[in-house]
């Protein structure tokens, strides 16, 4: 284990002993879930009672600028698309320590991910034909206003009771074709850096080309609604890059190659 490691699963250990228990007007209820780049919790304002998703950047983190940067942008650009498939962003600030934070409508329900984890197989074909459509409406709407989300997967995509799908965490969204734009920056989206996950990325994606536009966000729904339907992945390998290879390489596969009763309009 490298040393920076150890550093930063050190800066973790001490933030579990110190967890806060108040954030700005907000009084925290508990964590909801812990990430590789923070951490979520649901809280209440002290006044109004309303109840909110408090998102704090690790502190180990909270000195690097780019991170820093990426963490800052998320409010712009989920903001920006006004959807209700997309999580609004009420509040950016950072603690008196500098870290940052996030205040975001809180959500019931579970994570598609933890709906899978759940599933024996792959979920009902019309559940996953109203998931999708779901989320390609979102993601329709971010692309009207040229917001390429860049890391579409299980994890951010929330499913609530009602039926509601929300698509969370603009992180890694870029603004296509807009230098000017406000969550632009080229310090954060150099050609042939990569950025997202290796299990839902686009071939483009995956060899870091600087045009990446709202295909492979598709791509990405694409591979989900693959998974969503015989809960396996298209292309799989023991490391992250061989699996990005074979996105860049491998034919397409076919779902009906391992559910054959799946209609040939779904295949």
């Amino acid at each position: 284990v490298c040393s920076s490691d150890l550093r930063k699963s050190f800066a973790r250990l001490v933030m579990a002993r110190r967890k806060p228990t108040k954030i700005g007007h907000y009084r925290l209820v508990r964590e909801i879930g812990h990430g590789g780049m923070g951490t979520v919790y649901e809280a209440e304002h002290e006044r109004v009672k309303s109840r909110v998703a408090v998102k704090v950047l690790h502190p180990e983190y909270s000195k690097d600028p780019q991170i820093v940067a990426r963490f800052r942008q998320e409010p712009m650009a989920a903001n920006l698309t006004r959807h209700p498939g997309i999580t609004h962003v009420l509040e950016s600030d950072v603690l008196p320590d500098g870290t940052p934070y996030l205040v975001m409508e809180f959500l019931d329900g579970q994570s598609l991910r933890q709906r899978l984890r759940k599933a024996k197989g792959g979920l009902p074909q019309l559940q996953v034909i109203r998931f999708g459509r779901q989320i390609a409406d979102a993601l329709s709407a971010a692309h009207a206003k040229k917001i390429i989300h860049r890391d579409i997967k299980p994890e951010n995509i929330m499913l609530r009771p009602d039926g509601l799908v929300k698509v969370l965490d603009f992180g890694l969204a870029k603004l296509a074709n807009n230098p000017q734009s406000a969550i632009h920056n080229p310090q954060l989206t150099e050609p042939g850096m990569v950025m997202g996950t290796a299990s839902y990325m686009s071939p483009e994606q995956g060899m870091g080309e600087d045009t990446v536009d709202k295909h492979s966000d598709i791509y990405s729904l694409g591979v989900m609604v693959y998974q969503m339907l015989v809960n396996e992945m298209p292309y799989a390998a023991e490391t992250p890059m061989g699996v990005i290879l074979k996105h860049i390489n491998d034919p397409i596969p076919h779902i009906s190659d391992i559910d054959d009763e799946l209609p040939p309009s779904v295949d």
